[in-house]
């Protein structure tokens, strides 16, 4: 889903993708992220799901051990990662990372009544069953943020939601002072 980048420039890199992708592009105002979201999923038609922000990114085992615990724990819906956040500033028109931090140190679980008072995953870290939206419903498309907690506390509801400890394998990019496309919503939104 291309849901406000430059279409010319989403296309160059998915025609230099070594492997086939497909793109659909949402004009910018067209709904908004969770519009995007739920028009991605739709269009899929894949077993597995996860929200992937052209700024964040995974380490290589990510994809391999979310799916591998899905397929040995069948009554979890989800599961999540240890997260590392990685803050970024502007420099010389590129972005640079100047530091690192874990996204809740030592948590080892992902539970209904934690997730009730903050959110403890973020859409990079989160691989989840596409089929749980036929129990849960879609994203939110009345929310401007924290859609991705609504979502997760209806799946906690009703369903597991694993979690895998130790090194991080999601890496959530923040950027506390950008603005406009390049800000994260957690600020921008605010």
């Amino acid at each position: 889903m291309n849901d406000g980048g430059d279409p010319a420039d989403v296309d160059a890199v998915v025609a230099a993708a070594p492997f086939d992708v497909e793109v659909v592009h949402i004009a910018p105002g067209s709904g908004g992220r969770c519009v995007a979201a739920n028009t991605g999923v739709r269009a899929s038609g894949t077993e597995f799901v996860v929200l992937h922000d052209d700024d964040d990114r995974w380490h290589p085992e990510f994809l391999s051990r979310t799916v591998a615990w899905l397929d040995t724990h069948p009554a979890d819906a989800a599961v999540s990662v240890t997260t590392e956040i990685v803050y970024e500033e502007e420099r010389d028109g590129r972005w640079v990372e100047v530091g690192r931090a874990p996204f809740w140190a030592g948590m080892q679980r992902i539970s209904l009544s934690e997730m009730l008072s903050v959110n403890r995953a973020v859409p990079i870290s989160v691989l989840y069953r596409a089929a749980v939206h036929e129990d849960v419903g879609w994203y939110d498309e009345s929310l401007d943020a924290v859609e991705d907690w609504d979502f997760y506390l209806r799946i906690l509801a009703r369903a597991g939601f694993g979690f895998i400890p130790g090194e991080p394998l999601a890496y959530w990019t923040q950027r506390p002072d950008a603005t406009g496309i390049a800000a994260n919503s957690m600020f921008a939104l605010a």
